[in-house]
């Protein structure tokens, strides 16, 4: 009896898998750890955001500020927020003006989605109008998205 190709295929990856957990490097644990800090010393790109820096004396003068910034800025302005977690914080860019932002949080299970998504959409706009001044188009509680990742019996800060 012949076997379909997709039971040889769920076969023959099942047969190498096996082999491969059979075969233990002795030193994997150093190995990992060497990868995991070489990866968190890589060095990553920050990508310029436009602001406007407001000056009484000179005027208005325009300054890049990059997202990374931005990033651990917002992180810390809602991480007062209670029941919620940032875990991850995207800048959206039309070449270097911001177009918006999307938030994904993990949540302690029972809080009330929406008013906790308009309670860190409103963190994040005051945010942003601080770092970026008023830029143009202005980036409002409408091109934020708040999205959640996680849901968690306990505090999800932890």
């Amino acid at each position: 009896m012949a076997m379909s190709s997709d039971a040889a295929e769920t076969t023959l990856l099942s047969t190498a898998a096996d082999g491969l957990r059979a075969r233990v490097e002795p030193r994997w644990v150093e190995v990992a750890d060497a990868v995991v800090s070489k990866v968190l010393a890589t060095d990553k790109p920050s990508w310029p955001v436009l602001a406007q820096q407001a000056d009484e004396r000179t005027g208005a003068g325009l300054v890049h500020v990059g997202d990374r910034v931005l990033i651990a800025y917002l992180r810390d302005s809602i991480d007062p927020v209670p029941d919620c977690e940032v875990v991850t914080i995207q800048v959206h860019t039309s070449g270097d003006v911001c177009t918006g932002i999307v938030i994904t949080l993990a949540v302690r299970y029972g809080t009330g989605l929406l008013p906790l998504a308009d309670q860190v959409r409103k963190q994040a706009e005051r945010r942003l109008g601080q770092l970026l001044g008023p830029t143009v188009p202005a980036v409002r509680v409408r091109d934020m998205h708040v999205h959640v990742a996680d849901v968690t019996r306990h505090d999800p800060k932890l």
